[in-house]
């Protein structure tokens, strides 16, 4: 919890009071050595950027005499400074004692945070180096990390501040997709643990007909019903009207959940959709349209992150708002083709009826005792093994399995088992329930492991 909260909080702090400091600075900047006479403050609009000369900065210093004493009170032109220099020119305004107990504790959280992001990557090295091994070589790992420092220290040496330049800018430039991907890390490893501790949630939920990734496996994933099949040709119209109008592939959607005020809904979401377009071509000749686009944009996702609720809810999908939010705000035109293709398939969206062995699963409508095959990697398909009479079941006589060995079942819920320590399974429970029973040879262990179904 520390290695979560620490950082976000020392970003907070760093961004709202040094932030601050920061604009704080240019404004008295600004004030104190601009000529309102000569100034031509529409450029300084559009640009967002000062002329260095004419606050008297020439090579990143102070030149001028009035630049030199606001510096000197550490008030600073922070766009005309070297970037080396601006981190700690935002410190200078707090005095000298004060300015140096921050850059030297700076210097040390810098320090900190590259020994140990250096230390993690030759971490993960070493266990890829070693096979996968948990503990691996500690003079394995040494050596990562001195190869590590020497390729760094090669790429400076070679390239000058001009590498250093490269580096930084490359590392911005990835900053957002790897955020991208992160985002999508975390949920996919969410569900994985949520899965593997069986918890009810996720294991009596379904999912959408589609999957926001089919494309990545040509719109032809394995394992959906013929029945339920949207087809290629379908799919591709969908997501085509989907990328240039959402609003017309969500109305379907909004028809069925919203009924009477389906129109209503929809008219917002052209409105919202359009208008973002329409300030993002008007910014060639609009200052800061931009903006206004992408509020109205984050509004156009937020409205189909409340659709998408609305569907998870009458399907029984499992999933979360933050989710549906990211995933609307970087894949709307697959979640609005998901949604519509969900709309238009044969799927109950009220299943309070159906009996308990299907709870949370969905039937197409023509084929009410068929539970919907889940092949996503979250999900598995169980088909339902017909309950045999007492009277017919095998005689009554209990099955032994030795302790080496295990029984296994279509679904994983393990169980320990004492080494020497027969396991005795009833004829009704191995009849009911499973339909196929494989008798899997373990190696010699302290414990063993019986693996049991559950549906």
């Amino acid at each position: 919890m520390g290695a979560i909260a620490a950082p976000v909080f020392y970003s907070f702090f760093f961004l709202i009071v040094m932030g601050s400091l920061g604009i704080k600075m240019e404004r008295v900047v600004e004030l104190s050595l601009l000529d309102p006479k000569t100034t031509d403050y529409q450029k300084i609009t559009q640009t967002g950027m000062i002329d260095c000369s004419a606050v008297g900065y020439s090579n990143g210093q102070p030149v001028t005499e009035a630049a030199r004493k606001l510096a000197e009170v550490g008030y600073y032109a922070l766009p005309c400074r070297n970037s080396d220099d601006v981190f700690f020119d935002v410190m200078e305004p707090y005095g000298k004692g004060i300015t140096t107990y921050l850059k030297l504790i700076s210097v040390v959280g810098v320090v900190l945070y590259f020994v140990t992001s250096s230390d993690s990557g030759s971490y993960v090295d070493d266990i890829l180096s070693a096979g996968g091994m948990a503990h691996p070589p500690v003079l394995q790992r040494v050596y990562w990390a001195v190869t590590e420092g020497a390729c760094a220290t090669a790429i400076l040496y070679a390239g000058g501040s001009d590498a250093l330049t490269a580096l930084r800018a490359v590392s911005i430039c990835s900053g957002l997709p790897l955020t991208i991907g992160i985002c999508l890390m975390c949920t996919a490893l969410l569900r994985a643990c949520k899965y593997d501790m069986m918890e009810e949630d996720i294991h009596t939920s379904t999912r959408f007909v589609v999957g926001l990734f089919d494309w990545a496996e040509g719109f032809q994933p394995a394992g959906i019903p013929q029945g339920l099949e949207p087809g290629m040709e379908k799919r591709i119209v969908s997501l085509v009207v989907s990328i240039f109008a959402p609003f017309v592939s969500m109305h379907k959607v909004h028809q069925t959940f919203y009924k009477g005020t389906a129109i209503l809904h929809t008219a917002i979401m052209a409105m919202l959709f359009i208008t973002w377009i329409g300030c993002m071509i008007g910014e060639v000749g609009t200052t800061n349209a931009a903006y206004v686009g992408w509020t109205m944009y984050v509004a156009f996702a937020a409205h189909m992150t409340a659709t998408r609720l609305q569907a998870r809810g009458a399907y029984k999908v499992y999933g979360s708002a933050f989710e549906d939010f990211f995933a609307c705000l970087i894949m709307y035109p697959f979640v609005a083709s998901q949604l519509q293709l969900q709309a238009e398939s044969p799927m109950e969206y009220v299943d309070e009826d159906i009996g308990a062995g299907y709870r949370g699963k969905h039937a197409p409508v023509d084929h009410p005792h068929n539970e919907m095959m889940d092949y996503d990697h979250v999900m598995e398909f169980h088909r339902l093994a017909p309950a045999l009479n007492p009277a017919q079941a095998a005689p009554q006589q209990a099955v032994q399995y030795p302790p080496g060995q295990a029984v296994q079942y279509p679904s994983q819920q393990a169980i320990q088992i004492p080494p020497q320590q027969a396991i005795q399974i009833p004829p009704q429970q191995v009849a009911v329930g499973a339909e196929n029973v494989q008798i899997v040879g373990l190696s010699p262990q302290a414990d063993y492991m019986a693996t049991v179904g559950s549906a």
